[in-house]
């Protein structure tokens, strides 16, 4: 006699599948051990819980038998190096639990997207002063950050820490002396195709020929996410960008590299706290730290000579927008190029308007030799200030058509020669004549340091098209930025600068 299925079971396949899918979106839950039930939970619950795999030093012993009949389940490794985990954090103990993830992944075969982000997470992270910074998965994140939360709620009770004794922690959390390294030996990792290094990564981990090796390890890399933080002393706020651009150069023109974001991060109460510390102790300051985001030139050179064969590059706080500009020769043509997001410091009220306008009639004249784009966004942003010039390629035949816009905390008059640069530009583009729209009259975004606390905060309300950084990144910034604006009172007068953060007394 045939026996009735009821509940569950009763429940046709497709029904079945739907309902697994949607538990398994809930981040607040945890259904791994539900795979175990029958097989067709199995093979549901799987695909979702070994999509994304985050690997720390405890459980990268295992990491081979737990991946090894799952492998094509897995799109993303997130190795996340605690260096208080590591023991004492030096050049060989990063080494050695970096180079047994990279040994292990170079087993695997090509098998479509694969992404590994490399964290790496210094002992000072944990001190008291410090407990807002945000670290966590690149898949979890909020639209918003929480106002609902103080300071207050997030430690003990404030206490007052002299600024001299801010920068010794900030010296330990910003420029750990690890260099990782990869001998000439290393066996190469073709699963790998994105490479993500994010901004909760805040101390200098690898070399310069550390990271240009790295990227010769990864021969079908064709996106790289990364975030440096500018240096705390006298260089230039982009010294870590450095390191990128020879292995870039060779990523780009080797290894067919598509989309590259580079995001100089920065934290202006860091800056402003540094500044009093050094005026304090009677330290010249340079003027790279004078203008946190004053940008080297040669940089700006570089990267208009590596993004010629990309589809997507984004530089923010990198290099000055009009560095490449000024670079580009009229014989470049950049085939595959569709978007292009940079930063200029030109672009602030205080700025000459002339200067401001014949930046923006450069970038259309270069963007003649750019066949293929569809946006092209020069922005700024910093606390109460928040700018973008955007120009977008017509959407489709028979709808909207090419504009440029202007949208920012300050008004700018576009000068005619501007908009003819760009009218030009769409008539190449889609080779339609008088089809082409001037924003007359520029968006002015009326907000000040109470809702533009951060350049996380200008990001937000210039409404990006142009992937310019991580989503949760952008969530850690402005998360962070209500705790350091709530949360201390930063003395910029006193010569000796205190702040109201949570921490020993000193």
């Amino acid at each position: 006699m045939e026996t009735k299925r009821t509940g569950w079971w009763s429940c046709p396949q497709e029904i079945q599948d739907m309902i697994l899918n949607e538990v398994s979106r809930d981040r607040n839950s945890s259904i791994a051990h539900c795979a175990a039930v029958c097989r067709s939970w199995q093979q549901v619950i799987e695909k979702k819980t070994f999509a994304r795999l985050t690997v720390t030093l405890k459980r990268l012993g295992d990491f081979s038998s737990m991946t090894k009949k799952r492998r094509h389940l897995i799109k993303n490794v997130w190795l996340s190096i605690d260096c208080a985990a590591v023991g004492r954090p030096t050049d060989f103990a990063l080494y050695k639990t970096i180079s047994s993830l990279l040994l292990e992944l170079s087993k695997w075969e090509a098998r479509g997207e694969f992404h590994l982000e490399i964290s790496v997470r210094w002992a000072a992270d944990s001190h008291q002063c410090f407990q807002y910074l945000q670290t966590g998965s690149d898949s979890h994140h909020r639209e918003e950050p929480d106002r609902t939360v103080s300071p207050a709620d997030h430690s003990e009770p404030a206490r007052r820490l002299h600024s001299h004794c801010l920068m010794h922690l900030f010296a330990r959390l910003y420029h750990a002396s690890i260099r990782c390294l990869f001998p000439a030996d290393f066996p190469s990792v073709p699963a790998v195709t994105s490479l993500l290094v994010r901004r909760q990564t805040k101390c200098e981990w690898i070399s310069r020929e550390g990271f240009n090796r790295l990227l010769d390890l990864l021969p079908n890399l064709r996106q790289i996410h990364y975030e440096p933080w500018r240096s705390l002393e006298g260089r230039n706020s982009v010294r870590n960008t450095r390191i990128t651009v020879e292995g870039l150069h060779r990523a780009t023109f080797c290894h067919n590299l598509a989309k590259v974001v580079v995001f100089g991060d920065f934290n202006e109460d860091f800056d402003e706290c540094w500044r009093a510390d050094r005026r304090w102790h009677r330290v010249p300051i340079s003027s790279s730290r004078t203008n946190p985001r004053m940008a080297s030139p040669e940089i700006g050179q570089a990267f208009a000579q590596i993004s010629r064969p990309l589809v997507h590059l984004s530089l923010s706080f990198a290099a000055d927008a009009s560095d490449f500009f000024e670079t580009c020769q009229r014989s470049w043509i950049w085939t595959r190029l569709t978007s292009l997001a940079l930063t200029s410091n030109l672009l602030a009220p205080n700025k000459d308007p002339k200067i401001v306008n014949d930046m923006l009639e450069k970038a259309g004249i270069v963007a003649l030799q750019m066949p293929k784009l569809d946006v092209m966004e020069l922005w700024n942003g910093r606390r109460g200030l928040a700018c973008v010039f955007r120009y977008q390629a017509s959407r489709d035949r028979a709808g909207h058509n090419a504009k440029i816009t202007w949208r920012s905390t300050w008004p700018l008059e576009l000068e005619p020669r501007v908009c003819k640069a760009w009218a030009a530009v769409a008539v190449k583009r889609d080779k339609r004549e008088g089809e082409f729209d001037v924003v007359k009259d520029p968006e002015i975004l009326n907000f000040g340091e109470d809702e533009i606390r951060s350049h996380g905060d200008a990001i937000h309300h210039l409404q990006l098209v142009s992937e310019v950084m991580r989503p949760v990144s952008l969530w850690q910034i402005r998360y962070e930025s209500r705790f350091l604006i709530d949360g201390a009172s930063i003395g910029r007068e006193a010569p000796c600068c205190l702040l109201n953060l949570p921490g020993r007394m000193v």
